[in-house]
């Protein structure tokens, strides 16, 4: 029953990645043909975009290299290097939300000014101190703080609180201590070290972030609650306009669903960390694969939560869909039937000096 359990969330984890790679890839396309769009995006948001793409590639990856670690086909250092790459591209994904976050701070506060505040340059060093950060955070095993391995539980390569598939004795790390593991078997060794990899990496990559975007939305919400009563006029060049209150309470609704997906999909796998480094004792594996699955549903919500879900992008995937080759043929049929009324033969047109009056149905 445990191998049937774990085949099936092998199963959801790969066509959750299937949707994650999908998602984004799509966003990256109608960036790319309709140009239009790329006025209503920012380098955050394709910073974004670009990290849930390569957070799926390395999922679907992930799970055959880690098959193939288990079975002795490859060492440690290439499960090593692949968590190094995933660990690297969730802490990125992460900031990136947070950086874009402040930009819709920004939008909301400074509603005539924001594009001073964060200009490119600034957002180019923001997106670099990100990259260092993110490398820094994900180098930690390799200092000595915490470890990468295969995980049973989740059946791929992560980092690992624990290990009860070596006993002590046969651990290559010094320092491990022993606890009495569930349901016999081999007893739960708890890695030394990983208390503190917890607080820097989830601590600081993570939970930092998070607590940020949480304390930052609580002041946005009485922002946005203060504009919408008044409102505010926005000027250009030519003539100044004035925006209307549901301006902010839309993107209020935005910015809290962000934090909130975020908040929920990450607060299980940080939970059970904590637990198991401080504790000392062993999680259900149940647990700790919905865990890790979680992990990858921000990367799929992502793209439709910033901008899919946006009526112009709706537009255009519905456009992007009818050039498909399933989809235009459909199309000119429809085309062709509509030239010819419905009946064969082809509609009249009014003539020049004549305007076509619209039918009433009695």
């Amino acid at each position: 029953m445990e191998l049937v359990h774990k085949q099936v969330f092998t199963a959801l984890a790969v066509c959750t990645c299937l949707f994650v790679v999908a998602s984004n890839f799509l966003y990256l396309l109608l960036l790319a043909e309709y140009r239009h769009l790329r006025a209503h995006t920012n380098a955050f948001m394709l910073h974004l975009a670009a990290c849930d793409l390569a957070l799926g590639l390395v999922g679907l990856i992930g799970l055959p290299l880690a098959s193939a670690h288990q079975a002795g086909l490859l060492g440690d250092e290439a499960c090593r290097a692949a968590t190094f790459v995933l660990v690297q591209l969730q802490v990125m994904a992460v900031h990136s939300i947070t950086w874009l976050s402040i930009g819709r701070f920004l939008e909301i506060r400074l509603s005539l000014t924001h594009t001073q505040v964060l200009t490119p340059a600034r957002s180019g060093l923001a997106l670099a101190a990100v990259w260092t950060y993110a490398a820094l955070i994900a180098g930690l095993p390799f200092a000595g703080l915490g470890r990468y391995g295969y995980n049973a539980n989740a059946g791929m390569c992560t980092p690992l609180f624990e290990d009860g598939g070596a006993r002590a004795s046969d651990s290559p790390y010094s320092g491990v201590r022993r606890s009495n593991g569930e349901g016999g078997g081999l007893p739960f060794v708890r890695q030394e070290g990983s208390g503190a990899y917890c607080s820097l990496a989830l601590g600081g990559g993570v939970a930092a972030p998070i607590a940020v975007l949480c304390g930052m939305y609580a002041y946005v919400v009485h922002a946005a609650c203060k504009q919408a009563k008044r409102g505010t006029f926005v000027c250009d060049e030519e003539n100044c306009r004035y925006v209307p209150a549901n301006r902010y309470l839309k993107c209020t609704v935005m910015l809290i669903t962000a934090v909130a997906t975020l908040l929920t999909c990450w607060l299980p796998h940080m939970t059970i960390s904590f637990y198991i480094s401080f504790t000392g004792k062993p999680a259900p594996w149940t647990a700790q694969a919905i865990a890790s699955w979680m992990l990858s549903l921000p990367s799929a919500l992502n793209p439709w939560a910033n901008s899919l879900s946006q009526r112009k992008f709706r537009k255009a995937m519905t456009q992007r869909w009818k050039r498909w080759p399933c989809c235009a043929r459909d199309s000119s049929g429809e085309r062709a039937e509509r030239d010819k009324g419905g009946h064969g033969e082809p509609s009249p047109q009014p003539s020049a000096g004549q305007h076509s009056l619209p039918t009433t149905v009695e």
